[in-house]
């Protein structure tokens, strides 16, 4: 759908309110993916929200505020609610994304990368 251009995936995607449903990463931890649970497509009168893929390549840095119950909550797949709703995203940078769960002020998810491509499931 879209590649390398984070503002462009930003202005055309509204991520408020999405469910982060996985996270993965490669095992050099240069790669990372997040699935999400597209909220918009049911507020546009569509019968299921899309999944999308939120693929960040050439990570220079990943930080990561996820408390240990909520890693366990996605895994079971049980109240991820409430840990992996995307509140807020901001693009500090050209190639860094902070997402914000609305739990705390710091986002709990900070990505600096080298490219990043958006794709639906």
């Amino acid at each position: 759908m879209f590649k390398n251009n984070l503002l462009k995936i930003l202005s055309e995607y509204d991520f408020t309110d999405s469910i982060i449903v996985e996270i993965s990463t490669s095992k050099l931890l240069t790669e990372l993916v997040l699935e999400i649970d597209y909220y918009w497509d049911l507020q546009e009168g569509k019968n299921e929200a899309r999944m999308l893929l939120l693929k960040f390549e050439n990570c220079k840095r990943i930080e990561s505020r996820i408390p240990v119950v909520a890693i366990e909550s996605l895994k079971s797949r049980e109240n991820v609610d409430s840990y992996f709703t995307i509140v807020k995203t901001l693009q500090e940078e050209e190639s860094t994304l902070s997402i914000f769960n609305g739990i705390g002020n710091d986002p709990f998810l900070r990505i600096e990368f080298g490219s990043v491509e958006l794709s639906e499931q």
